[in-house]
């Protein structure tokens, strides 16, 4: 029988890639299951989405944290407007079911998909979830984890199933080591100014090894021209883009990740067993970038350094650390090892299917 079945939420490649993990799994169970994306229409998710061939439609909500008194009341303005298309779209396209993604453009969906008595679900990607899925967990059947440890938020609606990976990053070749040390940098789908500059200032501090370096660099659309030229002008071997599509290809090739700490990004780094230095977002949310990766590093599976605890100097005394000692990488991806989880995708899938089994 035909299912329909409504993504709620996103607006960011860490949101939106799971998501497709989980879209492609449940039409391996069902190819006549239809998809629909609800979603605020930033420019990532368009992009992401009318590549991956999805539908997207739009709703216009915005946050509501940290916001000062005018910005609030202006958010709140467009609360009424938010539910009313959210009723109007669910009722309209009759989904089987809704998976809220988590931030604040899933929050009237799935509130009105309750009201309306549909079967709604979460996919939770933080240690820690952030403010719509901690209000949200009251009105859904169940929540899907990427942290064991969420399960205190969630209680027994809370199912631990790891976060959703691309297939792409599964079976990835181990890199041989060679003379030459690879470093991917990127700061998310839509780049890290923050990243770009403590990057180049410190590779500037290793122009004597610069013959031993190859850096592939996501730097989002503001940043690329003057990353582009700086490498350039130093003569350091780069590949240097706005936006890596295929980012499986450069995991591959590369023995050092340089990051955000992205949920997303931290289960492609377990399920490509590869090694990182994590730089946390310090103004995300709740600090779950922050909590996400000191989980990892916990388990002695990455290096974490923290934004204010940051300079040129101790980036670039990590990156020659690693490339004198290649040994501290092999011990990451072991750590690495012990953690990835099968399929969280399929998981998903086929509980979300036993759920509109019940319907």
């Amino acid at each position: 029988m035909k299912k329909k079945v409504i993504f709620a939420g996103g607006g960011t490649g860490g949101h939106i890639y799971p998501a497709i993990v989980v879209c492609e799994e449940m039409k391996k169970l069902n190819p006549e299951i239809e998809i629909i994306f609800v979603g605020t229409g930033r420019e990532t998710e368009r992009k992401i989405l009318d590549y991956h061939g999805y539908k997207l439609i739009t709703i216009r909500v915005e946050g509501l944290k940290g916001k000062d008194p005018f910005k609030l009341i202006k958010s709140l303005l467009l609360v009424p407007k938010a539910l009313i298309d959210s009723f109007k779209i669910i009722k309209e396209e009759k989904p089987d079911l809704i998976i809220g993604l988590g931030g604040y453009s899933s929050g009237p969906v799935v509130l009105v998909a309750s009201l309306m008595e549909k079967t709604a679900v979460l996919m939770e990607q933080n240690l820690r979830p952030g403010l719509t899925n901690r209000i949200l967990r009251f009105f859904v059947k169940k929540a899907f984890l990427s942290f064991e440890a969420s399960k205190s938020y969630f209680g027994k609606k809370g199912i631990y199933t790891g976060n959703p990976v691309r297939k792409e990053f599964l079976g990835l070749k181990e890199k041989e080591k060679k003379k030459k040390f690879s470093i991917l940098i990127f700061g998310g789908s839509q780049g890290s100014q923050f990243i770009n500059n403590i990057v180049t200032q410190a590779i500037a501090l290793l122009k004597e090894k610069k013959d031993r370096l190859i850096l592939f660099h996501q730097t989002g659309e503001k940043d690329f021209e003057w990353v582009k030229d700086f490498y350039q002008k130093n003569k350091i071997t780069a590949e240097v883009s706005s936006y890596f599509y295929e980012m499986h290809k450069f995991f591959e090739r590369a023995d050092l990740l340089i990051c955000r700490a992205g949920a997303s990004t931290l289960a492609e780094i377990v399920a490509s067993k590869k090694p990182a230095i994590l730089i946390p977002f310090a103004r995300a949310s709740d600090r779950h970038q922050e909590i996400n990766a000191l989980e990892l590093k916990r388990k002695n599976a990455v290096e974490v350094i923290l934004e204010d605890d940051l300079t040129p100097e101790i980036l670039a005394e990590k990156i020659m650390n690693f490339m004198d000692f290649p040994e501290k990488l092999d011990e990451m991806m072991k750590n690495l090892k012990n953690m990835k989880i099968n399929n969280p995708g399929k998981k998903i899938a086929e509980l979300c299917f036993e759920l509109m089994r019940g319907n």
